[in-house]
């Protein structure tokens, strides 16, 4: 990978108690947290592929937030240890694994997971990051499977260019041909992120998008403590 990783900082859980990257916020991120949080996440999943694990269930859920507001990945009960020969993932398996929505099609039309199978899944979550809701989700499972394997999704009106030249390149059937850790470190989007020493800097205030009431009328971005404190307010009557 040509970065030094700091074991400690991107310590894998098994177990513990923390807030995750989206379960109990509302709304969207911000580019400057999108940018910082999913480089966090392409560090960690890039140490797990070094060390010859794939993920196979990344997912908002599995992203914690530290005390420090730094990422640490969870749930490592369907994570697959890679033979030395194994990339884009010779071997079939036999079952199902992963949460339907951020599943790659691989999996659902060949049974096969690789590395390029968590970089699928961070597309999906960089989507989530800036639109609010996964790319793939329909009433049921069968559904979202459908239009993965079809890569039917949409952008959101306003969903920043930046972004979705990301999720597109991350987004694509074809495994081989998505974007790969190298091709994700040096793209312009992360300019000015330093990889190697991003456990050392302190994260951005969490800024999370809020939708006007007034039609017409664009949203704004606000601290997340402060949207808590009004939300809590506003359900005390």
């Amino acid at each position: 990978m040509g970065v030094l990783l700091h074991r400690l900082s991107y310590s894998l859980l098994l177990q513990g108690s923390a807030a995750t990257l989206t379960k109990d916020l509302l709304g969207a991120f911000d580019e400057v947290c999108t940018r910082f949080y999913s480089a966090e996440i392409i560090v960690a999943v890039g140490y797990l592929h070094d060390l010859g694990i794939i993920h196979r269930d990344l997912k908002p859920e599995n992203i914690l937030l530290s005390e420090d507001m730094h990422i640490k990945l969870a749930d490592f009960g369907t994570a697959k240890l890679l033979n030395s020969s194994q990339n884009i993932g010779e071997k079939k398996k036999n079952s199902f694994v992963g949460t339907a929505q951020y599943v790659s099609p691989e999996l659902l039309t060949q049974k096969l997971s690789s590395k390029s199978s968590d970089w699928w899944a961070l597309g999906c979550i960089i989507y989530q990051l800036r639109a609010g809701r996964p790319p793939f989700q329909c009433g049921n499972e069968y559904q979202t499977f459908q239009k993965i394997i079809k890569l039917e999704y949409t952008f959101p009106k306003g969903f920043p260019d930046k972004e979705k030249v990301l999720v597109e390149n991350l987004l694509v059937l074809d495994p081989e041909k998505r974007y790969t850790y190298d091709d994700l470190i040096n793209h312009p989007y992360y300019d000015g992120i330093d990889f190697q020493n991003l456990h050392l800097q302190t994260p951005p205030k969490l800024m999370i998008y809020l939708p006007s009431n007034v039609p017409g009328q664009p949203g704004i971005y606000e601290e997340v403590n402060v949207c808590i404190k009004k939300f809590k307010i506003k359900n005390t009557f």
